[in-house]
């Protein structure tokens, strides 16, 4: 059997998109990378990238604290915003695409919560009061649902677009499950297991 190639990937670094430029097989040895730095001058939006997500398309979209941009294997390209969004999205935390046929790109921004992107324009999404005023700290979409944590609480949105708090206190990571439960990991360390109705069924400390 002939070893599977890994494609080239990302790092975040805190200086800009730092990507492997040299495939390598699944088992060889480690080695040494080629090794390219994109940063303000070529593209991106700021140097300090602060999330990063792989679209359907291949597309490579990340924050950063000056906005959001896109990345296709060669270039990068920042994501235009609008002047009067310019207070609200220019320090952005996190990204993630929306699985479907029109694929929407959700951003989270620091203190305003999260945003999403269509191609077109950036939109303000339907979203619970204390999450518009919130710093996102993680995104994931799981059998159709969206998992947000945050500075100021757990939240899911559900199948019919309406939203479910599950903590208020700051939770730092939040991964759905299949079912529409979820872990997450909560202030104070600890590892926190929820029921798709949100009620908290394991708390690990």
């Amino acid at each position: 059997m002939r070893a599977r190639a890994v494609a080239p990937h990302a790092a975040l670094l805190g200086a800009g998109l730092v990507f492997n430029t040299q495939a390598a097989s699944a088992f060889e040895r480690p080695q040494a990378y080629n090794v390219r730095t994109w940063e303000a001058r070529e593209g991106v939006p700021q140097s300090s990238v602060t999330g990063l997500a792989r679209g359907s398309d291949g597309t490579i979209w990340f924050t950063t604290f000056g906005g959001l941009g896109r990345f296709d294997g060669k270039h990068a390209e920042p994501i235009a915003i609008p002047p009067e969004l310019v207070i609200e999205l220019s320090s952005l935390t996190g990204v993630v695409e929306e699985p479907g046929p029109s694929p929407r790109i959700w951003i989270s921004a620091v203190e305003n919560g999260l945003w999403t992107w269509d191609g077109q324009a950036f939109t303000r999404p339907e979203q619970p009061d204390r999450l518009a005023s919130a710093s996102a700290y993680h995104m994931d979409w799981t059998g159709g649902r969206l998992f947000v944590s945050s500075n100021d609480g757990g939240f899911v949105r559900q199948l019919d677009g309406s939203w479910t708090l599950l903590s208020e206190d700051t939770v730092f990571d939040l991964d759905g499950t299949p079912d529409g439960g979820a872990w997450g990991c909560v202030e104070g360390d600890h590892l926190v297991r929820y029921a798709p109705d949100g009620e908290e069924t394991l708390r690990l400390e």
